[in-house]
């Protein structure tokens, strides 16, 4: 008899996950409508929206089942009820050939897989069509390009496993320092010359001795800007909820975008309070502020350089929610009152990138007609948002576009 004294843990890596898709949603519904957390008046954004979370954790354990143990197979988006029963004939047809191999069953594995082979390729076409039809005219092209690569079988490495000077695998933990530190060296001003960062003081001593001096031509947009501050209206909030995407990945809370758009009127009322309180009250809680950073290798790159990889942040959902009412609020101001430059494209509606791309063939044609050339001037800036200037942004989009 071996014997071994030393203690061993196991590493478990299958976690217990929530699965969504069976919520029992009339349930979930109902344990919120007789919450008492929701009674109470928000006088305190953070203690609210702690009592938020936990009321809703609470309504998730009740009403949202675990699914156990890891997900083995390729997530597949066309398949059906038909393709598991068909997968499960020729899995057992398989099994009978090996126990019993004969001319007989050797015909029916073969009409089993036969048979497989083409429900699949009928759910793969269905599928497609359906997804087809629903495209709209000006389709979302990151979804389209995510359903096309769930299709070929494409999954993106979710784990990285990069190695030092020694060929050896860094561990988690000082992988995830390395990433931390890199991000943080790319934002930084030491990647900016010295005397840009001598002159910005200058630079807006300048724009307040100057611009903010002369406030006639800001006294037409004074009653727009007062709309625009306001408080948020239940309307604002509901229209925002019926535009989310409830797959998006929730934030360092777990609370993802179906729990706001399947809560009762009381619950949506109590967010709209702690909402319009930290409006006004300018403050935000820390989880607000708070985003898992993900990184995500670029295309085409070494996945072996720890520079080949870019953050993505991924913030609660209900600040999610406070952007993109906010981003409502300042389009329309924008929109209405002709701020922006109308040779902007991006991040406008009814533009897309086909706008500036047709704008520069029918200068192109126009000049090849007249006997003339056409010269563009194309710039991109190496990490341009990391290294963006927040106050000599602020103070370029203080003036509108026809006064620069």
């Amino acid at each position: 008899m071996i014997t071994y004294d030393s203690d061993i843990s196991l590493i478990n890596n299958t976690t217990n996950k929530f699965n969504y898709n069976k919520t029992n949603w009339e349930l979930f519904q109902d344990c919120l409508k007789h919450d008492q957390n929701f009674i109470s008046t928000v006088n305190n954004v953070e203690y609210s929206y702690n009592a938020l979370v936990a009321s809703y954790i609470t309504a998730r354990n009740i009403s949202v089942p675990l699914k156990k143990g890891k997900f083995k197979h390729k997530y597949s988006p066309f398949w059906t009820p038909e393709c598991s029963i068909a997968k499960k004939e020729k899995k057992d047809a398989a099994k009978n050939l090996r126990k019993n191999k004969n001319l007989n069953t050797q015909i029916i594995f073969k009409k089993c897989k036969a048979n497989f082979k083409r429900v699949l390729a009928e759910a793969k076409q269905k599928y497609w069509s359906k997804f087809c039809s629903s495209l709209a005219h000006k389709p979302n092209l990151k979804q389209v390009w995510e359903i096309v690569n769930k299709l070929k079988g494409k999954n993106s490495k979710t784990k990285f496993f990069l190695k030092d000077s020694t060929n050896q695998v860094i561990e988690d933990r000082e992988l995830t320092n390395i990433f931390a530190k890199n991000f943080e060296n790319i934002s930084s001003d030491k990647n900016l010359n010295p005397e840009i960062l001598f002159n910005r003081p200058s630079t807006m001593n300048k724009y307040i001795n100057t611009n903010l001096q002369n406030n006639n031509k800001i006294i037409k947009f004074k009653v727009d800007s007062t709309k625009i501050n306001e408080i948020f209206k239940i309307s604002e909030l509901t229209k925002i909820l019926k535009t989310v995407n409830i797959n998006s990945s929730p934030g360092c809370d777990d609370i993802p975008f179906s729990f706001f758009v399947h809560s009762p009127s009381n619950v949506i009322n109590y967010i709209l309070n702690i909402i319009n309180l930290s409006w006004t009250t300018n403050f935000i809680p820390k989880n607000w502020k708070t985003s898992f950073v993900n990184p995500i290798l670029k295309p085409n790159k070494d996945f072996n350089d720890i520079n080949s990889y870019r953050p993505i942040s991924i913030t609660t959902t209900i600040s999610k929610i406070i952007e993109k009412m906010i981003v409502n609020r300042l389009s329309w101001y924008l929109e209405k009152n002709n701020l922006l430059n109308p040779n902007q494209s991006g991040f406008r509606k009814t533009f897309s990138t086909y706008d500036p791309i047709i704008r520069l063939n029918h200068e192109a044609e126009f000049s090849i007609d007249s006997g003339n050339y056409t010269i563009a001037i194309m710039i991109d800036f190496t990490r341009a948002f990391d290294l963006l200037w927040i106050d000599g942004l602020l103070a370029k989009i203080d003036e509108p576009w026809y006064y620069w």
